[in-house]
């Protein structure tokens, strides 16, 4: 798929069987597909979520249909084994997933596009974690920078600024490795909007995930890139931070559960479940009000190192639940 790792996981209420094969890693049930089978694609950001739902109800739980339908008022679902099957690739192939059917639900790190609204008949947005996105650099070689500003990001991703001892006197006179996310990808439109920026250096390196920017920035001395914010969670689970990678703050804010619900810090955004309401199966709006209840949303956001939507949020919307404003000029 255009040189992107594509995973799929198919976690059904029933024994399921596990198989690595060329790093991806697929899920599917002995028990074969089922009519009641959920198709939802898209962003990476949002992917290691949908994974903890998917495996919560289907592999942990072993949820029916009706059971989910019970406890969020929705009638006349079958007393059948959910099944979703989950796949990545961009927060931009799963909107065009969805309009063409493919997928029955879009995961997408940024708000619809006009033009993509136009194309199904009752688009509706649907926030279910507060998320942001985090610059990093290689902490090997770079250890020594804290913070950093957006015009300089900006800057920096655009080819004006080529060397480190640009960015801050005392940092070594190396030239940036600007690793960034492809086309399509939310990460990057939103990314791109908050530091109004056209294109990126001739000489970027472009990724196909967040977890391929994580790599790539660990690896490559004098690197910078920028995740999602529950990447930044991980790695430092797995003790990469800030030894391997380092989190930048961005006008001295630190990127936090408390700083992102507050939005003091700048590049915060909301991650969306996108449906065409008139077309959706129930099963597809009775996952998403099961997704929304209060007490499932933390326990799934916190899980990933996401921040819960506030009860407040509305559950389906035509306009964003975060306006993205660019913070330079």
């Amino acid at each position: 798929m255009g040189g992107e790792i594509l995973k799929k996981y198919l976690i059904a209420a029933v024994v399921a069987i596990a198989v690595i094969a060329g790093g991806a890693a697929y899920y599917y049930s002995t028990a074969g597909a089922v009519k009641t089978q959920l198709r939802i694609g898209g962003s990476t950001s949002l992917m290691p979520f949908m994974m903890k739902v998917a495996a919560y109800v289907g592999e942990e739980h072993r949820m029916t249909w009706k059971q989910i339908g019970e406890q969020v008022g929705v009638q006349g679902l079958p007393d059948e084994p959910v099944q979703l099957m989950v796949s990545d690739g961009g927060s931009s192939a799963g909107i065009k997933g969805l309009i063409e059917g493919t997928f029955d639900i879009a995961m997408a790190s940024r708000p619809l596009k006009p033009e993509e609204a136009q194309q199904l008949s009752d688009p509706v947005m649907c926030p279910v974690v507060l998320s942001a996105i985090v610059p990093i650099v290689n902490g090997k070689t770079l250890g020594q920078l804290d913070d950093i500003d957006p015009k300089t990001l900006r800057d920096i991703y655009t080819g004006k600024i080529k060397y480190w001892d640009q960015v801050k006197p005392g940092l070594p006179h190396k030239k940036i490795v600007v690793i960034g996310r492809a086309k399509g990808s939310g990460t990057r439109s939103t990314f791109d909007k908050y530091l109004n920026i056209q294109d990126y250096t001739k000489d970027a390196i472009l990724c196909g995930s967040n977890s391929e920017v994580l790599e790539k920035v660990e690896k490559t001395p004098y690197a910078i890139g920028y995740v999602d914010y529950a990447y930044v969670v991980k790695a430092k689970k797995g003790g990469k931070v800030p030894s391997a990678v380092k989190p930048l703050k961005v006008n001295g804010v630190e990127a936090n559960e408390q700083t992102i619900i507050a939005k003091k810090y700048p590049l915060v955004r909301a991650e969306y479940l996108i449906i065409d309401r008139s077309n959706a199966p129930k099963t597809a709006i009775a996952l998403i009000k099961w997704i929304r209840k209060p007490d499932v949303n933390k326990e799934f956001a916190e899980k990933v190192g996401y921040v819960p939507v506030p009860e407040d949020a509305p559950l389906f919307s035509k306009k964003p639940y975060i306006e993205i404003k660019p913070l330079v000029k």
